[in-house]
């Protein structure tokens, strides 16, 4: 088992004992923890599943992006067809770009992880996603990141970051702090943002996701007690999980333009900026 791989503690009480009940798949051993085995750890298995991983912060002031792309990647799974075991595997990208790092070497030498989905910004750094080596990435949403190798698919559109007026990897409290009107990424969109400044109008969001309808958000809410009210973080990861489990080439996204109502919802722009 890698050291560096963490999942975050509330990931392991409360979804891991989900998935145990769920999915109990013949050989396939799931703990509080979830242990990614060796071929050195002499257990006996008639059949290994295979793992996304969702790399993501669960943890600290962003993990609120982890709790919305895992459900979204847990229904799509749950949608699928596939016949072979693969589940979910959530981890934490440790909340700085070289803890990040450490992750995705982990995960890049682990047999039993056949693609990764990531969010967050340490986990889309270009040093992250170069330590993932030849491993399938696909970054959901923007997140400011560059990355152009083969193994590195990019849900945005290639002209999303001329469309914004603000840094796409700005921290969220320098986000709450700017004056408007701004055009923001996928920060934006984060429930935590409207504690942190009283007035969003003015902010325009753009985004490679579409909004929750109320299909998507009864059946995302379905997958699990503890789920959030979905938004434009599990919409996207949704579709990127999609592009894995259907075998669907990936594709660049239109870009959406969404505006803060007086009730503090988004909602999709009546003018683009």
């Amino acid at each position: 088992m890698s050291n560096e791989v963490l999942i975050s503690y509330r990931y392991a009480l409360f979804h891991v004992f989900r998935l145990h009940l769920q999915r109990a798949w013949a050989g396939c051993c799931v703990c509080a923890v979830i242990v990614l085995v060796t071929a050195g750890c002499g257990v006996t298995r008639t059949e290994s599943p295979h793992f996304v991983a969702l790399l993501a912060p669960f943890e600290g002031r962003y993990r609120e992006i982890g709790y919305q792309a895992l459900d979204a990647a847990q229904l799509a799974l749950a949608q699928s067809r596939l016949q072979e075991p693969i589940d979910v595997l959530a981890v934490d990208d440790g909340g700085s770009v070289e803890s990040a790092v450490l992750r995705a070497r982990a995960l890049s030498s682990n047999r039993q992880v056949v693609a990764v989905i990531v969010l967050g910004y340490a986990a889309t750094d270009d040093a992250t996603l170069s330590a993932f080596g030849d491993l399938p990435v696909i970054v959901a949403g923007h997140w400011g990141a560059t990355s152009s190798a083969d193994n590195i698919f990019l849900m945005a559109p290639t002209e999303l970051p001329e469309a914004l007026t603000i840094s796409p990897r700005i921290d969220i409290l320098d986000a709450a702090a700017l004056e408007v009107p701004l055009v923001g990424g996928e920060i934006f969109a984060l429930e935590q943002l409207a504690d942190l400044r009283n007035d969003l109008t003015g902010i325009t969001l753009i985004s490679s996701a579409s909004l929750p309808d109320e299909d998507f958000r009864q059946r995302y809410l379905a997958t699990d007690a503890f789920a959030p009210e979905p938004n434009l973080i599990a919409t996207q990861t949704y579709e990127a999980m999609h592009w894995y489990l259907d075998g669907l080439p990936p594709r660049e996204h239109p870009l959406y333009f969404y505006t803060y109502n007086e009730q503090g919802q988004l909602e999709p722009a009546e003018a683009v900026p």
